[in-house]
């Protein structure tokens, strides 16, 4: 294989070569194998194990003849496999000096990155890190599959999309460009528009950059939303936030740095519906950590 092989898993499975579309696996279960190799491309994956992974309620016969004929679907489906895949009879794996980018990869070491530049105390790295991380966050971890191994890695790096989108955020307010704040809350509201505490966020933001009529009509807008959705009020805590900007008060203050609120549902960057009140970090240490492999 000429070029770099790029994969996609977030939002929805792309592959390219050199930036050119490769069709690649196709099929959902393809996919999952593939997604799976990739994200654990640390140590060879026991043929038994994914044997028992993808095929639980199969004889094991079964399983491991249902995983041979998918190793060898996905070996047709990729360019140049003996260089990507390493196989013996007991085990596989996905080569990591192949010339290949992950797009879930290049999410961690931007946060990783964006946390050492927090550490040192340059604001200006860390801002350009988290941007690089959010740009990647383009939804859920490959939405197109359903397999049960899936569902917590989609949720951590749900959580850790949502982290970095807050951190990020939270350092811009500080700066005091609330537009560039507010376009990014938006994009949050649009995976997640459910959430009060992104609500609250983008209420605060346009009041303080002084559109106190966009504020109330955004809260107008997401209470409808949370009645339709919910059968619902939101919480009081998002109405008092709406009563103190319609009564031209004091604009609330944003979260307190590294302070979460009470536990979160799971979030719908995690391919979940979300639920009420979930509560978003500021730009606190845990928004820079490097995730660990699922």
């Amino acid at each position: 294989m000429t070029g770099t092989l790029q994969v996609c898993l977030l939002g929805q499975f792309r592959l390219t070569l050199d930036g050119r579309p490769l069709d690649g696996p196709t099929t959902a279960r393809l996919q999952s194998l593939f997604a799976y190799l990739l994200l654990h491309a640390d140590a060879p994956q026991s043929r038994a194990h994914l044997s028992f992974t993808f095929w639980p309620e199969a004889s094991e016969p079964n399983a491991r003849n249902n995983l041979r004929q998918l190793l060898h679907q996905l070996r047709q489906a990729l360019p140049d496999p003996d260089r990507c895949l390493r196989t013996d009879v007991h085990s596989v794996q996905w080569a990591t000096d192949a010339s290949f980018s992950l797009d879930v990869a290049l999410f961690d070491r931007a946060v990783a990155e964006a946390g050492a530049a927090g550490r040192e105390g340059d604001a200006a790295r860390r801002r350009v890190c988290l941007e690089r991380a959010v740009e990647l966050c383009h939804g859920p971890l490959l939405p197109s599959c359903y397999d049960d191994w899936i569902a917590p890695a989609r949720e951590r790096l749900a959580r850790r999309c949502e982290d970095a989108v807050a951190a990020l955020v939270s350092q811009l307010e500080e700066q005091r460009e609330y537009t560039s704040a507010i376009g990014h809350v938006r994009h949050w509201l649009q995976h997640d528009p459910l959430d009060e505490e992104a609500c609250r966020w983008l209420m605060r933001l346009l009041a303080l950059a002084g559109d106190r009529v966009a504020a109330l009509q955004a809260y107008r807008q997401f209470a409808d939303a949370f009645r339709r959705e919910l059968a619902a009020e939101p919480s009081a805590a998002t109405v008092q936030t709406y009563e103190r900007i319609r009564s031209a008060e004091h604009v609330p203050r944003r979260p307190q740095e590294g302070v979460r609120g009470s536990p979160r549902p799971r979030p719908s960057w995690a391919g979940r519906p979300s639920g009420r009140g979930s509560g978003k970090p500021g730009s606190g240490p845990s928004s820079d950590q490097p995730a660990s492999r699922s």
